[in-house]
């Protein structure tokens, strides 16, 4: 699936360069994790998918096309810098990547001056869409995970039982291994949702981060206690 993204994308390319000459090769840069390989998205995971998505595209467009990587560490320094790299030694034809939030929007944002699309397969957190046209206009996000609509479910679960309080508990760290901090990602995606969407329901909300040091059986006792927990009462 994601190797078809990658011929959807190049096509839009190719439409948009007009009059560049057929036999002129279309210029990929993926930026992805190179060295951290534990993530689920790293160059050694996901280049099998590029190199299905480079036939296919050579195949569908009838193009060269000429991948390289760089190596975004999952991180907002390096993931600007790897695309200013590629865009001084001259500029790509698209960005496939970074996938980290941090990573991309910093890239998201520069390439609206530079006129070179984004293809991400992350770009997860509620920001994306609500700045979408005003900072990250020629970005496209291609990935399976949305936020939004993770929160959209929550609210609807809240309808259905009638719940008008909700406390967040959420370990800001937890699951940076995949993308950092996704908690906190989630965490801010829920809350802005809540406030936006669903505030004429829900009388009463909060959170509390937790961290590494704290007792958790004693901190769900003192953040939720009597105030949140209870029976569902729908009259509520």
């Amino acid at each position: 699936m994601w190797s078809w993204w990658f011929v959807v994308a190049l096509g839009a390319v190719t439409v948009d360069g007009g009059g560049v000459e057929e036999e002129r090769p279309i210029d990929v840069a993926v930026l992805l994790p190179i060295a951290e390989v534990h993530r689920p998205f790293s160059a050694v995971r996901l280049r099998p998918a590029v190199d299905l998505g480079v036939a296919r595209a050579s195949a569908v467009l009838g193009r060269r096309v000429r991948v390289s990587y760089g190596d975004s560490r999952c991180s907002a320094i390096h993931g600007i810098n790897e695309a200013i790299n590629y865009y001084v030694r001259g500029p790509p034809n698209v960005y496939f990547g970074p996938v980290c939030d941090y990573a991309v929007s910093p890239v998201a944002r520069q390439v609206y001056f530079w006129n070179i699309p984004v293809v991400s397969v992350g770009a997860v957190d509620v920001d994306f869409q609500v700045n979408r046209r005003r900072s990250y206009p020629l970005l496209t996000r291609a990935g399976p995970v949305n936020l939004v609509g993770l929160t959209d479910a929550i609210l609807e679960e809240m309808r259905v039982f009638g719940w008008r309080r909700v406390t967040l508990l959420y370990e800001q760290d937890g699951w940076s291994d995949v993308i950092p901090p996704f908690c906190k990602l989630v965490a801010g995606s829920i809350l802005h949702r809540l406030d936006s969407v669903a505030a004429p329901r829900v009388v009463q909300r909060d959170y509390y981060k937790f961290v590494s040091t704290v007792n958790f059986a004693d901190d769900l006792v003192r953040e939720v206690g009597r105030k949140y927990a209870g029976k569902c009462d729908s009259r509520v």
